[in-house]
């Protein structure tokens, strides 16, 4: 009944990929590495793997982390964010612009614009899922914590930290279809 359900569009599908599907074998994160001559597999990756690899080699995969199909579509708008000193304050309007009800899982990702490490071009930090009936308009509201959303573990001192600056937050159905964008500035 489910199946049948999805296929004549009585239920909308809302599933989501948990992982990034690569184009070719070749785009593999750990591809370089396996083809070693003397039976050693080398993880040269580091913290790319997934959709950070396929942001850091600009290559586009055949389908990107977070994505999944719908009958119906969702507009995104009116992004405010609002930092404090242990907490950012994100809200935006999400719309359902299509005909059926659905759901969206709302990514949020979060990039360090002048980091002195290497760090990923983005990296998600908070996900939802909201349910809105078709033409239906709702505010999605969250409180980043600044520890987590900005922070990286530094090796020389052996903690995390974060360094003061610009951070962009981007906000999207998946990895690569982020609708909107906001800069906060966080001082330490």
């Amino acid at each position: 009944d489910a199946i049948a359900e999805i296929l004549f569009g009585t239920v909308n599908p809302s599933g989501r990929l948990p992982v990034t599907f690569p184009s070719d074998t070749a785009g593999l994160p750990g591809y370089s590495g396996y083809k070693a001559k003397d039976l050693n597999i080398r993880y040269n990756e580091g913290i790319y793997v997934g959709y950070r690899h396929f942001d850091r080699a600009n290559k586009a995969p055949l389908f990107p982390f977070g994505y999944g199909l719908s009958y119906t579509t969702f507009e995104y708008f009116d992004l405010k964010t609002m930092s404090g000193p242990n907490e950012t304050k994100v809200s935006f309007q999400l719309k359902n612009t299509g005909k059926v009800e659905g759901e969206e899982v709302v990514q949020v990702y979060v990039k360090d614009l002048a980091s002195t490490v290497d760090r990923p071009e983005k990296e998600l930090k908070y996900f939802t899922r909201v349910k809105l009936k078709a033409g239906e308009n709702k505010t999605v509201t969250f409180n980043l914590n600044n520890q987590n959303a900005y922070s990286f573990y530094d090796i020389r001192s052996e903690k995390f930290i974060i360094e003061p600056g610009e951070f962009e937050i981007s906000i999207g159905g998946s990895s690569r279809d982020l609708k909107i964008k906001s800069k906060v500035d966080i001082k330490n």
